[in-house]
């Protein structure tokens, strides 16, 4: 079952952002995260995120999360607190997956010469300046 966890940390986003440095995340995203989110709070971060399963959480943060905390500690002085605050981990029992947009930059439009079929895909293409760029959606 998906699950939605919730953390409140009490550490600036410029250290959290060390933290999913160290990971390597963006370029190897861990299996079984849907989605994951940062936002400010006036404590500190609070992080926002969407898994398959609490198994799933619990193999990252075991396998990479504490070893690349650990060593970003280690590497800016900080001495770990008694105390960490824990994770919120709540049963979702609803989740929707919505469909990726086209972000800013080459204007994109899908074009379609008559009804796809089976086995077919609406076809993106992104034009910029002196390039068109062809995407299957």
């Amino acid at each position: 079952m998906s699950v939605l966890l919730t953390h409140d940390i009490p550490v600036n986003r410029e250290a959290l952002e060390a933290v999913t440095r160290a990971l390597g995340v963006r370029q190897n995203p861990p299996d079984g995260l849907i989605v994951h989110v940062i936002t400010e709070t006036s404590e500190g971060v609070r992080v926002v995120d969407v898994w398959e399963s609490a198994q799933h959480y619990e193999e990252f943060r075991d396998a990479r999360l504490a070893p690349a905390l650990g060593q970003v500690m280690a590497d800016h002085g900080i001495v770990a607190p008694d105390k960490l605050p824990k994770p919120t981990i709540t049963p979702a029992h609803d989740l929707v997956r919505g469909r990726p947009v086209a972000r800013a930059g080459p204007k994109a439009e899908t074009r379609a010469s008559g009804p796809v079929t089976k086995g077919e895909a609406p076809e993106a293409v992104f034009s910029s300046p002196g390039a068109e760029h062809r995407a299957l959606l």
